[in-house]
């Protein structure tokens, strides 16, 4: 909203108000993503709300991971997300229900940015991830 310049509070989500939003998305079917400090990925879901007003109400589900999520990415066309974590992994999750696929321990430092990349001529996918040292895996 513009109001002449100065942030103005949209409402909290239940679930994150003590903890650390480090990446919000949103994806087709009216979800709202958090990727949060301690550990979690909540989705909630948006619909009938208008101007990102936020009414209080329980997440749609919850998934917890090793450590404190760094970031996410979603991947619609595969119903896949990704998360970098502070413990250096990727963990792939169930965009459907939340639920953790698979996790990848790839740095001896956090893993700080990740997202899935499609190939060219239909040749797959492949997660991409870069560490506080650097390093892309």
């Amino acid at each position: 909203k513009n109001m002449g310049g100065k942030l103005v509070p949209l409402g909290s989500l239940p679930g994150v108000e003590e903890t650390i939003v480090t990446s919000l998305k949103f994806d087709s079917n009216n979800l709202l993503w958090t990727a949060c400090y301690d550990g979690t990925v909540r989705a909630y879901n948006i619909t009938g709300y208008d101007d990102f007003g936020f009414a209080p109400r329980k997440p749609v589900f919850q998934s917890d991971f090793t450590d404190s999520v760094l970031d996410m990415h979603l991947c619609e066309e595969l119903n896949l997300g990704v998360c970098a974590t502070a413990d250096g992994g990727a963990a792939l999750f169930n965009m459907e229900d939340g639920q953790f696929f698979v996790g990848i321990m790839l740095f001896e430092v956090a893993a700080r940015s990740v997202l899935i990349i499609k190939h060219k001529n239909d040749a797959g996918y492949s997660v991409l991830c870069g560490g506080v040292d650097g390093v892309i895996h």
